[in-house]
């Protein structure tokens, strides 16, 4: 590769924040590869690079969910994660905050491919990081951050109750900060709150769930309004929450507004966005199809039914890991509502596509 000048392959990690900041995601990928390419080779040849090595491949890692690139994301934020690991026992006060960062997003990225218990054990290992850190007023939002994901690692591991003590800590911390600065902290009030809700839901706390599920909502809302590109999405899937919500007390004809307005919402940003905003578009079709089902409308069900089922299918080509659990539960939605309209061999098809899926 000849000699490099680190000045350039730092500002190509510059030129990855500018475009991912932007939205272009594709194109911020390649600098990004480069970057790390370039911290390699110099690392290679002198050690005290492993650092900026280290925030590259971070960088990356956060980058490649963002096009699709799951299983690299959990290979470059595990290296991540090995290079602080080595570098902070010698600099704790430098890189600590780094190894605990790093942690964090190696944590979604193996909840992202499936690796649930891996998730959930680097999770664990994130919080009590910064937990060591929060003496500093800097870190605790990070705090917050890590105790949200953690909350859904917990719930998806079934542990309901630690799932809710964990997320009423998120929540709590947030509004702390949000005191001093409500506008920057209405995205992350939204998440809490709306991750909350969900534990809730869990434990049976349906009239909770649906209050809290409602102030989430709220709270995307103006996240929405603060910075559509990046919320919009987010406050179409709080409605889809909202309407779980009724729906798990018995008041579906309540939910059907909130369900399809959250489809309407994603079916106006899906184009921006296609690999991030597909799959929240598929669980809203499911949710409102399940929505219109519980209401005995079963003819209308049918219609977004299939099309979330074929998005899924869609996602799982790319990322099976991911998708196929997916797949195989909007099939089998869509073979329940096609059975009540006395179309048995369509249900019969579906049922055997669901049953492929999950091979």
């Amino acid at each position: 590769m000849g000699s490099l000048d680190p000045d350039a392959a730092l500002e190509r990690s510059n030129t990855t924040n500018r475009l991912a900041g932007l939205g272009r995601h594709e194109e911020a990928v390649e600098p990004a590869r480069a970057s790390v390419r370039e911290y390699e080779y110099l690392a290679k040849n002198n050690p005290a690079y492993r650092a900026e090595l280290a925030s590259a491949c971070h960088l990356l890692a956060t980058l490649l969910p963002e096009v699709g690139r799951f299983e690299e994301a959990v290979e470059f934020a595990e290296r991540a994660v090995r290079l602080w690991e080595e570098l902070a026992p010698d600099d704790p006060e430098s890189h600590d905050a780094d190894l605990a960062a790093s942690l964090d997003v190696l944590g979604l990225r193996l909840a992202k491919v499936g690796r649930d218990e891996d998730a959930l054990v680097t999770t664990h290992r994130a919080v009590a990081a910064f937990e060591t850190l929060a003496g500093d007023p800097a870190y605790e939002p990070d705090l917050a951050s890590a105790l949200n994901h953690l909350g859904c690692r917990l719930e998806s591991e079934g542990e309901y109750g630690k799932a809710v003590e964990v997320g009423r800590r998120s929540v709590e911390l947030y509004e702390r900060l949000a005191v001093s600065n409500p506008e920057a902290y209405h995205y992350s009030l939204g998440s809490a709150l709306n991750n909350l809700a969900n534990h809730l839901s869990e434990m049976g706390e349906y009239e909770e769930a649906l209050e809290v599920a409602r102030r989430a909502s709220d709270f995307f809302h103006l996240a929405a309004d603060d910075n559509p590109r990046a919320n919009r999405l987010y406050y179409a899937g709080s409605l889809t929450n909202i309407a779980n919500r009724l729906c798990e007390l018995g008041r579906e004809d309540e939910a059907l507004e909130p369900a399809a307005r959250s489809v309407a919402e994603f079916e106006a940003i899906v184009a921006d966005d296609p690999i991030e905003i597909t799959p929240h578009l598929a669980m809203a079709l499911n949710n409102q199809a399940i929505v219109l089902s519980g209401l005995s409308r079963d003819e209308e069900a049918i219609g977004p039914a299939t099309r979330a089922a074929d998005l899924y299918a869609g996602l799982a080509d790319k990322n099976p890991s991911a998708y196929q659990a997916d797949v195989a539960m909007a099939l089998s939605n869509l073979a329940t509502m096609l059975e009540a309209c006395g179309r048995e061999k369509e249900a019969k098809a579906a049922r055997k596509r669901a049953a492929k899926a999950l091979r």
